[in-house]
């Protein structure tokens, strides 16, 4: 019997192309401010900024944490679903396990995800009615090559 991998790990590294570890992409303000200074030359001390090199990794958890921070919810059992898929993320990297989802959580947590990757937006090409803000050429938050480390994390394979 063959064991299989239960849950997904929040924990994993995200890689960037050149299969190094990705750093957060979004940090605190707080985690900025700990970082120490970077030396460079011929500025002044006082003016040294973050080293960002030293920011904390970005991970799997990270990112779907993130993306359930910027989903539109259609409905208010998707708030719910959205609390409760953050509460188990946040729980599990606490307590450096895997995390296990019901299917229909995680059918949702891959739609989420799946709709924060960066793509063109079709309603950009349309030209706005007078009064309408006019729409965003791109839209998303996390390049495709992000997501698809997230989506593979998840048990997502393309074909």
């Amino acid at each position: 019997m063959s064991k299989e991998k239960i849950g997904f790990d929040p924990l994993k590294k995200i890689l960037d192309l050149r299969r190094k570890e990705f750093p957060k992409t979004f940090p605190s303000q707080r985690e900025i401010d700990d970082l120490p200074k970077k030396k460079q030359f011929g500025v002044p001390k006082e003016k040294w900024g973050p080293d960002i090199d030293k920011l904390e990794r970005d991970t799997v958890g990270n990112i779907i944490i993130n993306c359930l921070s910027r989903h539109i919810g259609e409905s208010r059992k998707e708030g719910f679903y959205v609390n409760m898929i953050a509460e188990a993320v946040i729980t599990a990297m606490e307590a450096k396990r895997r995390v296990n989802l019901k299917d229909k959580l995680l059918s949702f947590l891959v739609d989420a995800v799946d709709k924060q990757a960066i793509r063109k937006n079709e309603k950009a090409d349309e030209k706005p009615k007078p009064g309408q803000k006019e729409e965003p050429e791109m839209i998303g938050t996390y390049a495709g090559w992000v997501i698809a480390q997230v989506l593979q994390e998840l048990g997502v394979e393309e074909d």
